[in-house]
């Protein structure tokens, strides 16, 4: 049990990670600034992780005949094809940006839309996971659950230090428009 949990803990901050860097950014330029608006991130990207990851493990269900048979090889495969797209995109030359300190600063507003794009745009891994997940692991309502409370958590806390602290010293060297 313990090794289950360790695994899933670890997996799910893994999940989060870009989850988390959009509240980061989301904290920094001011977006997020009053708890309700935090909340509402947090709870957005947390649902969509915890969903996404369950509808990975149905449609395992639905297809799983002849696919237990081959798990591990299936599950091997699918990390593999992860992990060489991850490297890829490490290696990629990033292009440059310039930033104009003359185009003033306009806040987003949260709306529904943009939460459930960014949360959804930030779980399509999770979807790989519990599909992933459900061919190795039991248990798939507490892996569920983890990784929803642990992307709530991670997200509404970086939301919380980037914007009480990261305006004061990231901001400006992450080229992030932010109010003064």
């Amino acid at each position: 049990m313990k090794e289950y949990l360790v695994v899933i803990t670890v997996m799910s901050v893994a999940l989060a990670m870009d989850a988390f860097a959009i509240a980061v950014t989301l904290g920094m330029d001011g977006t997020a600034n009053t708890v309700s608006e935090r909340l509402k991130v947090s709870t957005s990207f947390g649902f969509f992780q915890g969903l996404l990851f369950l509808l990975g493990i149905i449609s395992l269900s639905l297809v799983s005949g002849d696919v237990t048979t081959y798990n591990h090889l299936i599950a091997g495969t699918i990390l593999i094809i992860l992990g060489v797209r991850m490297l890829k995109e490490a290696f990629e030359q990033p292009s440059e940006v310039e930033i104009d300190d003359k185009i003033p600063y306009k806040k987003r507003k949260l709306t529904f839309k943009l939460l459930a794009m960014f949360g959804i745009a930030t779980s399509i891994d999770a979807l790989a996971a519990g599909i992933t997940y459900g061919l190795i692991y039991e248990q798939l309502l507490i892996a569920t659950l983890l990784i929803t409370a642990i992307a709530f958590i991670l997200i509404f806390g970086a939301l919380v230090f980037f914007h009480e602290l990261g305006h004061l010293y990231f901001a400006k060297r992450a080229g992030i428009l932010c109010r003064e």
